[in-house]
């Protein structure tokens, strides 16, 4: 319900004040006291004219005026528009909108940087006398529109099929989040108005555009599963590739897309059952007020259902000028009347499965090592082989490596060994790391070596 209970321009104002004033406050961050600068006289009525000032330009721009607007034309009009205010203060508060104030920051890499004409509301030719609006004068009066554009939290869920039909792929994570947070405030607002028995104007504020509402909870679940729905497609598919293709180092799944899409049709369904349950409340009159006892409906329930006797005496125990003796239990009565402490249960061994059908799926694995023993076995004779010589295919062209899965193959060489009687094969350990680059991957691996010898006879 925040800000719906004041103008928008001034919600804004309220809410990046203390950022304003860290920028320009000039007090030591080990202070005990904190205190925030007084407003000052007239305040108020300097932010109703700014007001009338931008929103009037703005007026202008929508009419097709965009040249500079003289401020005694401007004035003439708010004047036959009902507004209280003369030219000097319209002509001081152009003045002031359009003059710059240096904002500071920091950028990724912890640089300071500063910008000025960002400052700028208006901008004010002294010598003509005329104003006109700024690009961020512009960008400030969508942000108050926005502030009031609930009813069409639809449209922006429909956003997520159009980037997605678009190939605009990184934009989808931040269109979640905003219409996440667009959601779970609307959410919030719901069920305080279910709750605050007080809140009588935002609920009618509601019941007003109550099909609206209504409606666009509709198209909202309609737009969110239409966007799941266009993540599954062969079209996405292909364009996701595409995408992914043209950055390779930062790529982005199909699974993550699908995941951030869901939590917002999750949560977009989460407010239209909140709705559905305002509006069942409303109807059977029966909204739960939290924090709000009704002793008249305690009082009915006393007189049509009294408790009984022993309900009550437990009820006045120690009230009215007498007290009831106290039940007081010793520990020997609870000695042997509680269960043992049950021992936890053991979690069962690890079992191998031994099916000789899984066995026989293990084998695919084995295809490189099929193809290529004989030639290595052949190799052995003439001395050990590195396992960066046998990646590498260096001294080893008849066995080559083309995928990083027949990599994977390859090492199981080295890790199993042929116990048979005419034959041991022995891996041996060097002290240094090998570190290769090949098929789209950088690889690091213990330099070990394979060697042939025959059994020693006992």
């Amino acid at each position: 319900m925040i800000g719906t209970e004041i103008p928008p321009e001034i919600l804004i104002t309220a809410l990046a004040s203390r950022l304003v004033d860290l920028q320009s406050a000039r007090i030591d961050e080990g202070a005990a006291q904190l205190k925030a600068p007084e407003p000052t006289p007239n305040a108020e009525h300097r932010a109703y004219v700014a007001a009338a000032l931008v929103f009037s330009l703005d007026k202008a721009l929508l009419d097709g005026a965009t040249e500079f607007v003289g401020i005694q034309s401007l004035h003439q009009r708010l004047q036959d528009s009902g507004y209280m205010l003369s030219e000097e203060q319209l002509r001081f508060s152009a003045r002031f909108l359009g003059s710059e104030r240096e904002i500071r920051y920091l950028n990724e890499d912890n640089e300071p940087l500063t910008t000025r004409n960002l400052s700028q509301l208006v901008r004010y030719q002294a010598r003509q006398d005329r104003v006109k609006l700024t690009m961020a004068g512009q960008q400030f009066v969508r942000m108050v529109r926005h502030t009031g554009e609930w009813l069409y939290a639809d449209k922006d869920v429909e956003k997520l099929s159009i980037a997605i039909r678009s190939g605009l792929f990184s934009d989808i994570g931040r269109l979640c989040g905003e219409i996440q947070t667009t959601l779970r405030m609307q959410n919030e607002r719901i069920t305080a108005l279910r709750e605050n028995p007080s809140s009588e104007v935002f609920l009618a504020e509601y019941l007003e555009h109550r099909e609206h509402f209504s409606e666009m909870l509709d198209s909202a679940l309609k737009a969110a599963l239409d966007a799941k729905e266009n993540l599954g497609t062969e079209d996405t598919r292909r364009r996701l590739d595409i995408f992914n293709s043209a950055r390779p180092d930062y790529p982005i799944h199909r699974r993550s897309l699908y995941d951030v899409v869901s939590v917002v049709h999750q949560a977009t369904e989460s407010l239209s059952r909140n709705w559905s349950g305002l509006l069942k409340d409303l109807q059977n009159d029966k909204r739960q007020q939290m924090g709000v006892l009704r002793f008249d409906r305690i009082l009915d329930a006393f007189v049509n259902n009294p408790p009984t006797e022993k309900a009550m005496t437990a009820f006045l125990a120690g009230c009215c000028g007498w007290i009831q003796r106290p039940q007081i239990i010793g520990v020997d009565a609870v000695i042997g009347k509680l269960s043992p402490a049950m021992e936890p249960k053991e979690k069962p061994d690890i079992v191998f499965d031994m099916d000789p059908a899984a066995d026989e799926a293990n084998t695919e694995l084995q295809s490189w090592i099929a193809r290529n023993g004989p030639a290595i076995l052949k190799a052995l004779e003439q001395g050990p082989i590195h396992l960066v010589d046998l990646i590498t295919n260096a001294g080893l062209p008849d066995c080559p490596i083309q995928s990083i899965t027949e990599f994977g193959e390859a090492i199981g060489i080295y890790s199993i060994h042929d116990d048979e009687e005419e034959l041991l094969l022995e891996v041996v350990q060097l002290p240094e790391m090998a570190k290769i680059e090949g098929w789209d991957h950088h690889i690091g691996v213990t330099n070990v070596a394979l060697r042939h010898r025959v059994r020693e006879e006992n």
